[in-house]
């Protein structure tokens, strides 16, 4: 099984004040922080996806060897137009793709080996396995190549929860602490 890492960063950042994918946190790029925690799970490609408008500051800050950068050519949209712009790049030999919102960079390496701990036990027995705290669902999520394939190809403009809703995909839910659930959305609240 083989797995790769899109983040999405796309958003224009109204609350925050300006794009997430410039999100500094003790003095590293939202991007970089995901990438680097993923670097220590054997996940070699890690794609960024960000509004085309903003590719040319992103040449100021440092870029992960494993970081490639994917455009969103209408960010305004919605995350799930992110995940469109990332698909032509998931090659097949991926069985599987973990989508991490750039806005959530504070998880825990402990709910990162929870659940990659799932996805390399539970074999292909689920289309999705997803972080949950308190009986809500967290990032990051990782879908079998078939379940990504299946959302991406029969949405109807409702994004993924119209997948979860209309498809109900095999979920294995893993139980984490709450920072899968905590997405960053003011600068206030960057350390």
């Amino acid at each position: 099984m083989k797995l790769c890492a899109i983040v999405t960063a796309a958003g224009q950042g109204k609350r925050y004040g300006g794009p997430k994918v410039f999100g500094i946190r003790d003095g590293a790029v939202f991007h970089e922080i995901i990438a680097d925690k993923l670097q220590s799970h054997d996940i070699d490609t890690v794609w960024v996806v960000s509004g085309e408008n903003i590719s040319n500051e992103l040449k100021k800050f440092p870029v992960h060897q494993s970081d490639i950068f994917a455009y969103n050519t209408n960010p305004s949209s919605d995350m799930f137009a992110s995940i469109l712009a990332a698909t032509q790049f998931v090659s097949a030999h991926y069985t599987h793709i973990m989508l991490w919102p750039v806005d959530f960079p504070d998880v825990t390496e402990e709910s990162i080996n929870k659940i990659i701990a799932s996805f390399t036990s539970e074999k292909n027995h689920y289309d999705v396995i997803k972080p949950f705290c308190d009986n809500k669902g967290g990032h990051p999520v990782i879908f079998s190549k078939r379940a990504f394939t299946l959302a991406v190809s029969t949405n109807s403009g409702g994004g993924l929860r119209d997948y979860f809703r209309n498809s109900r995909p095999i979920t294995i839910a893993v139980q984490t602490k709450s920072d899968v659930l905590r997405n960053i959305n003011f600068k206030t609240r960057e350390k």
